[in-house]
Parts: C-alpha cells; structure tokens; sequence
C-alpha cells in the first residue's frame, strides 16, 4: 500500500512538470515562428508572455529584437539594457544585443 501511494505521489509530480514543459516547448515555438514570420507586435506579446511566466532565460532578448523590428528604438534599448543586465548564459545573444545596441538610431 506504501508504494502504490509513493507512486500515486510522485505521478502527481512528475505529470503536471511534464505537461508543463510540454506547453512550454509549444509556447517557444509559437513565439518563434511569430518572429520569423515578421509579426513582430504577436511575437513580442508571446515573448513577453513566456517571460511573465519565467520561462525561458533569453525571453527579454526575444523581446527587444521584436520591439527592434517594429521601428520601437527606445522602447528596444531599454528591452536589450535589462537583458544584458541580467547577465544571460547565452554569449552569442550577448554579443548580438551588444551590436544591435551599438547600431539603434536613438543613441
């Protein structure tokens, strides 16, 4: 009886992680594909949407590449300034925001 309830326990654990992660990966998709479609103002809500939700680390840089896009130079370095200030694992978006930063119009 011990082990059905162990297992009972853990199943409801496990169950609801799973079909988080899974609607994570969905969410993820979602904005990317909004992004490199061009549709940067759905891109943007999805992104900001996955980064209330404290999903992945390099949403805020998602963020700002979308502001970026719709022409938002202000609004994008302040976006790109929180990322940096987060200090982010990901070098590469690092260094990309860090170029994009140099190259807005508004400095």
């Amino acid at each position: 009886m011990t082990k059905r309830l162990l297992a009972l326990a853990l199943a409801c654990c496990v169950l609801p992680a799973a079909a988080r992660a899974q609607a994570d990966a969905e969410a993820l998709r979602q904005a990317k594909a909004l992004f490199f479609d061009r549709q940067y103002k759905e891109a943007r809500a999805a992104w900001q949407g996955i980064l209330d939700t404290g999903g992945a680390p390099d949403a805020l840089y998602w963020v700002a590449r979308s502001s970026d896009s719709l022409g938002e130079s202000e609004r994008a370095l302040a976006e790109y300034g929180r990322f940096l200030a987060a200090r982010p694992a990901d070098r590469a978006l690092v260094r990309r925001a860090a170029v994009l930063m140099n190259q807005s119009p508004s400095l």
